[in-house]
């Protein structure tokens, strides 16, 4: 028999956004981990009425085009005026002015957040001292609860203004599921390079931690000495008032995000890694901005990439402009600092054995059997020269 629920062939099918439990209106579907993790939708058979409403809102399956699209978008780079917000935000910040104007107009702005016992999970704020905990890259896969969803929409129903910031395809299930374009609904999206499970993640805090010295918060990009990967450190703060600040590539879990070992399937097949993007802007790392405009780096202080995808997000970035420096970028320059605009990260053939040996392993032991750290220098050597061959190889072909 031919049923309208939702159903998957593969686990990239699913990019786990979580729109199709909150859209069933008799909430027969539960999202449930899999080996690795992962959160991927179950649905009650004996109760399931076959409405199709699953399978209507899933991003993967069907996409809600934006109104006013600009298209290509314009590029932008950018950041924050005040320092101290530049400072603790992952790149330029521009994300605080954005979400500040939004609840000037008494709106709410949702996000990544790290809740208790560092649970990764979208939130709501309504007032600008809780936008500090939505700032910062997370680097792992966060939960959207349906209540937020049906909330939003509820919000957007009333006419309250809505600033939305997620991955792209948390971006795309939203618009379907609040259906219509609202004028009072503005989105991010951001650059997504994929996301990590939260069983590793779990994994890696759980193991990084002791009863008397908990984790309370993780500064992947800390910027106290600068922005560029060559100077960003990864801080750590631990309930007993001390921190541990280490370079991003002595971190287990970084060096395993770097190296595309734990991501979601999804993320290897990603359709939303395209310049027509899913928000009313895009946000990102301006990475290799001083390749061609060397006068937006010149304090390592973090620089903003800026994507203006609709006439609605041009309107919220002109409303900002007072509190930022906004420069004129380039899409295939910025292309080159973010290639995941237009591919998805390459799956290693060492995946499915990272999240096997992850369940059977300490994080210690994963990091001396996949060289979790930085590679001995003949190592780092031996492939940039295999890298430089294949160009060459690559240009005379």
């Amino acid at each position: 028999m031919i049923t309208k629920r939702i159903s998957f062939l593969t686990d990239k099918d699913c990019c786990g956004c979580g729109v199709c439990a909150a859209v069933c209106p008799i909430d027969c579907i539960t999202l449930v981990a899999n080996d690795e993790g992962f959160l991927y939708p179950d649905i009650d058979g004996t109760r399931c009425t076959d409405c199709g409403l699953c399978t209507k809102v899933c991003p993967l399956q069907h996409n809600t085009e934006i109104y006013d699209r600009i298209s290509p978008p314009q590029v932008y780079a950018a950041w924050n005026l005040d320092d101290d917000i530049r400072r603790q935000s992952s790149s330029g910040g521009v994300f605080s002015v954005l979400a500040g104007a939004v609840l000037k107009e008494g709106g709410v702005v949702a996000g990544a957040a790290f809740a208790e016992n560092m649970v990764c999970r979208h939130i709501l704020v309504d007032e600008e001292i809780g936008l500090a905990s939505l700032r910062g890259s997370k680097y792992v896969q966060s939960e959207i609860p349906s209540e937020l969803f049906q909330y939003i929409r509820s919000l957007l129903d009333h006419g309250r203004h809505v600033f939305f910031t997620g991955t792209p395809c948390q971006v795309a299930g939203l618009r379907n599921f609040v259906v219509k374009d609202f004028p009072n609904l503005l989105c991010a999206d951001l650059v997504c390079h994929g996301v990590p499970s939260p069983a590793w993640f779990r994994k890696f805090i759980n193991e990084s931690q002791t009863e008397s010295k908990r984790i309370i918060n993780i500064d992947f990009r800390n910027k106290e000495i600068g922005w560029n990967f060559s100077t960003a450190k990864v801080k750590t703060n631990y309930s007993d008032g001390t921190s541990l600040i280490e370079r991003w590539f002595n971190n287990s879990y970084m060096v395993s995000f770097s190296r595309d070992y734990a991501l979601r399937e999804s993320c290897y097949a990603c359709k939303f890694t395209t310049t027509c993007r899913q928000g009313d802007l895009t946000l990102a790392d301006y990475w290799k901005v001083a390749m061609k405009y060397p006068e937006y780096d010149t304090e390592d202080k973090g620089t903003s990439l800026v994507l203006v995808n609709s006439r609605k997000g041009q309107a919220w970035l002109t409303r900002c402009q007072a509190k930022l420096f906004i420069g004129t970028g380039d899409l295939e320059h910025a292309i080159l600092g973010n290639p995941m605009l237009v591919r998805p990260a390459s799956r290693p053939i060492v995946r499915n054995d990272f999240y096997r040996h992850a369940s059977e392993m300490s994080v210690n032991q994963l990091r001396r059997k996949y060289q979790l750290h930085r590679r001995p220098i003949w190592r780092r050597i031996l492939a940039a020269l295999r890298r430089r061959v294949k160009r060459l190889v690559d240009t005379s072909v």
